[in-house]
């Protein structure tokens, strides 16, 4: 446990997103409930989070005018989107983060099929006026 959360924390910290892999591993590996499990990864995350915060802040990785936007949305939707998590079934949340993970995965696959075909050509069309 303490390997993975080390893992996860790296990922985290790179802006990767490393959360849903801990919430995933709490649920089929450690046979968490869905909600504890989402509730665990939010802490985790704003500890993990916060650590590199002082790094991103020291090199200016962060659009600070972006931040308060977001924050303003967020926090009422965070708010309501706890409340709602207390009173449907704790199925809903599990489906909807799989579905959430395929679709984000998919999409990040296709870009990267996108960009190596486009480079693939690049380099093909280079050797053709090379000749």
């Amino acid at each position: 446990m303490i390997v993975i959360c080390f893992l996860i924390a790296i990922l985290v910290g790179m802006g990767i997103g490393g959360g849903g892999f801990l919430v995933i591993y709490l649920t089929l590996c450690m046979n968490y409930e869905q909600i504890i499990a989402q509730g665990t990864n939010l802490l985790f995350f704003i500890i993990s989070g916060f650590a590199s915060l002082f790094l991103h802040l020291k090199r200016r990785k962060i659009n600070l005018g972006l931040v308060v936007k977001i924050l303003v949305f967020s926090i009422p939707g965070t708010l309501l989107g706890s409340y709602f998590a207390n009173l449907i079934d704790p199925k809903i949340p599990r489906i909807v983060l799989g579905i959430l993970l395929i679709f984000s995965g998919s999409q990040t696959l296709f870009n990267v099929i996108k960009e190596f075909t486009i480079e693939k050509k690049k380099k093909i069309s280079k050797k053709d006026f090379t000749k």
